[in-house]
């Protein structure tokens, strides 16, 4: 009986400590779901508060931009018919440390405040071709000189005034006249005129008598076809001298001028094929002219550059495009050196050599 006892009171021990530990499990999840539940709710009012924060921001940002006055660079580029304005507009706010930037282009019409009359046409004589602009006579009003490659004539029209020129003063030399210069050769403080032709191979030298005259005549030989003509003193003894491009025989002549309006025998020097036209210019800053000459069959620039008295290296060349007709030197990047340009007829393009 007592063995009984004992068991039975150590059954209900058991019993009483299986209670207390299922209790202290069913505290301990409802505590865990109740923590788990705060940080849902927490989670869920941080999450919406983040979401109302950045629409406030948003708002105020785009309420604080509209009131930003916009800065409007503008930069215009004129065509024949029409004025392109492109407009950058920039806003930014320091706070939120963002840019925005909107791009648009607009098409106004060109506004020209400029117009011309309608020409008032002075007569030539057949195939006016070469021409130049200068006051012959000393008045300060500008003059109209034409040679003519159809016929051996210049045609000279003085200016009387008010944009009116005389009737044409022809002066007869020699046949297909195509380039023309008017320089102060014979030092009287009287333009000259100087023409190429290119049917005879030679340069014409006509003297300003300063009765709105012209006589002389005095012809120099040059190589074949002298297509241009610059007239500039390349030896440094003030007198200026004639240069001439000879496209059919691939070289520059030049004539030094010997006083009086007189002067040397040509000194030719090779270039490429095809010269139709002549620069001179300091190209490389030793104060004495150099000569620029395109050659339009070989497709590259000459340059001779000048070794004093009147004498010229062999030609250096430089590449150009196809059929390099025209040429005119300008220092076209502000380096003080002067810059070659070039028009390349046969790629229908302008090409630019740097002076390095």
């Amino acid at each position: 009986m007592s063995t009984m006892n004992n068991n039975n009171r150590i059954g209900v021990e058991n019993d009483s400590e299986t209670v207390t530990s299922n209790t202290t499990q069913t505290t301990t999840l409802c505590e865990y779901l109740k923590r788990r539940k705060v940080m849902w709710i927490t989670f869920t009012i941080i999450v919406l508060v983040i979401i109302i924060t950045i629409a406030i921001v948003m708002v105020k940002t785009k309420k604080t931009n509209s009131e930003i006055p916009s800065t409007t660079e503008e930069m215009e580029a004129t065509t024949e018919l029409t004025t392109t304005r492109t407009t950058s507009t920039k806003r930014s706010r320091t706070t939120s440390k963002t840019t925005s930037k909107t791009t648009s282009t607009t098409t106004v019409p060109l506004q020209c405040n400029t117009t011309y009359m309608a020409q008032t046409t002075y007569s030539t004589d057949s195939g006016p071709f070469g021409m130049t602009v200068v006051d012959v006579n000393n008045d300060s009003k500008p003059d109209i000189i034409v040679v003519h490659v159809s016929t051996d004539t210049i045609n000279v029209f003085l200016n009387i005034g008010n944009g009116t020129f005389t009737a044409k003063t022809s002066y007869s030399t020699g046949s297909m006249l195509n380039s023309v210069a008017v320089v102060d050769v014979n030092n009287d403080s009287k333009l000259d005129i100087i023409v190429t032709n290119i049917d005879r191979n030679n340069v014409i030298v006509l003297f300003n008598t300063g009765n709105n005259d012209f006589i002389g005549g005095t012809t120099y030989y040059t190589g074949d076809c002298p297509y241009d003509v610059e007239v500039i003193d390349v030896n440094d003894d003030s007198k200026p001298d004639i240069i001439v491009p000879n496209s059919r025989s691939n070289s520059v002549s030049v004539l030094l001028n010997i006083g009086d309006g007189k002067f040397s025998e040509q000194t030719t020097y090779s270039t490429g094929s095809g010269s139709y036209c002549v620069a001179v210019a300091d190209v490389n800053s030793d104060s004495k002219p150099d000569i620029i000459v395109p050659n339009a069959g070989s497709n590259y620039v000459s340059v001779l550059f000048n070794i004093g008295n009147g004498k010229f290296s062999e030609q250096t060349t430089y590449i150009t495009g196809i059929g390099p007709y025209g040429a005119a030197v300008a220092d076209v990047n502000s380096d003080s050196k002067p810059d070659i340009i070039i028009t390349n007829s046969g790629d229908h393009n302008v090409g630019v050599l740097l002076n390095t």
